[in-house]
């Protein structure tokens, strides 16, 4: 399992030398206005736009396998909670099944799985994670 959180930020070239700095790691994939870090723990997607630190942004879990969203999806229904489900979506340019749900203080949470990635920029079918 891999913790996920994307951030809006104001400054992408600024946020993109603070995080490699931060996380000693090179960005995994640098797109128009998207910068993308991946290491053993952590996808950290940084998209521009927001001012900075206003945007909640989401957060998330990348599993390693379909059946690992099905396993969480199935637990987190039984604990009565409300999920929105995307099976084999385009998001980022990755090919995604997951599932979204809020948290009591209404942050975005994703339990997702990655089948594919593209290195391309995302397009219009594929935008980065549309609000919930």
């Amino acid at each position: 399992m891999r913790t996920h959180i994307a951030l809006t930020v104001g400054d992408l070239e600024g946020s993109r030398h603070f995080y490699g700095a931060l996380l000693g790691a090179e960005p995994y994939r640098t797109l128009p206005g998207y910068t993308q870090f991946l290491t053993a723990s952590l996808n950290l997607a940084l998209t521009a736009g927001g001012a900075s630190g206003t945007d909640r942004g989401h957060y998330g879990l990348e599993v390693e396998t379909p059946e690992a969203v099905a396993e969480a999806l199935s637990r987190v229904r039984g604990e009565g909670l409300e999920v929105r489900v995307e099976e084999d979506v385009w998001c980022c340019d990755s090919l995604q099944s997951k599932f979204w749900a809020l948290d009591p203080d209404g942050r975005r949470w994703e339990v997702f799985h990655v089948a594919e990635r593209r290195m391309s920029a995302p397009s219009a079918e594929a935008p980065c994670c549309p609000p919930a």
